[in-house]
């Protein structure tokens, strides 16, 4: 398993990933219209869009020369997005991503005060992060999500 920073050559895969680990939450954390503008928004285009902006890093996780997950953190302190392919869920995948995106992080002066909109499924790999929910789910252009926060001292 290697940590890497994303490159544009990643992005056809990086949007099968998420549009893949995301139909599971379709009818828990979307509506219609919330459904069309996440898949809009995860498209081969927008991640290379994504990949040229300062304020988002993305990590890889490759192991074989293939991504089996991945962590964007935007202005060193909100996971952006973090998904892990099902083959490869339970290894330490995303515990390995949020280690190293939080290090960067730190060495990158951030405040150590981390944020995310969690999906319902990811709340309990966030609380093992250390994350604690804030206030109760919301909902935002047909997405659900658990707002989630983490201080860490550097």
């Amino acid at each position: 398993m290697n940590i890497e920073f994303a490159k544009v050559e990643h992005s056809k895969r990086l949007s099968e990933m998420v549009l893949a680990a995301s139909e599971e939450l379709r009818g828990i954390d979307f509506n219609e219209e919330g459904w069309e503008r996440f898949v809009n928004s995860n498209t081969t285009s927008e991640f290379e869009a994504k990949l040229s902006k300062s304020e988002l890093i993305i990590f890889c996780c490759l192991e074989s020369n293939c991504i089996i997950g991945f962590l964007s953190l935007k202005d060193n302190e909100k996971i952006d997005q973090l998904f892990v392919a099902p083959e490869a869920r339970n290894r330490g995948v995303a515990s390995s991503l949020w280690q190293r995106a939080k290090k960067n992080a730190i060495e990158n002066s951030s405040s150590g005060m981390f944020w995310v909109r969690s999906s319902s499924v990811a709340i309990p790999v966030y609380q093992k992060f250390g994350f604690m929910c804030e206030g109760n789910r919301q909902s935002f252009g047909g997405i659900k999500f658990q707002l989630m926060r983490l201080e860490v001292n550097s």
